[in-house]
């Protein structure tokens, strides 16, 4: 149960944090004047690899981790005939451990977190900025 809280109360924590600061867009830092074009392209690099990596863990834990957990557990739930059965991993359906969510958190939400930030950083120019583009009233009727 303290664990579903937890999952819960990150969960919340990500949509607060969407809410509050989902309309600012990217903007790179400031371009210092050491290094020439090669350093200044390094730098760019791996602020871009530094931001991509960091959304995506953050993503993992709040969004897949937390809410994974969730939607498993409402699934565990609204599917009495499984409880207790064992799954493919000897799991037991059901039984939720603070093993089996670190295991979730890490084999399945981040690098699945990880690789939708990667894809993002490579479509994110061809996407509308800010909130989705409905909100901006472009497909209103």
């Amino acid at each position: 149960m303290v664990l579903m809280l937890a999952c819960g109360l990150l969960l919340l924590a990500g949509l607060v944090a969407i809410t509050v600061w989902g309309s600012l867009g990217i903007v790179p830092p400031a371009e210092p004047a050491l290094g020439g074009p090669v350093g200044s392209a390094v730098r760019r690099y791996l602020w871009w690899v530094d931001l991509v990596i960091a959304a995506g863990f953050a993503a993992g834990v709040v969004a897949a981790g937390a809410g994974g957990r969730l939607v498993m557990r409402l699934l565990a739930l609204t599917s009495p005939d499984a409880r207790g059965t064992l799954t493919e991993a000897d799991q037991t359906v059901g039984q939720i451990t603070l093993g089996g969510t670190l295991g979730f958190f890490v084999f399945a939400a981040l690098p699945f977190a990880v690789l939708g930030a990667i894809s993002f950083a490579i479509v994110h120019r061809w996407l509308p900025r800010g909130r989705p583009a409905c909100c901006s009233g472009c497909c209103s009727s």
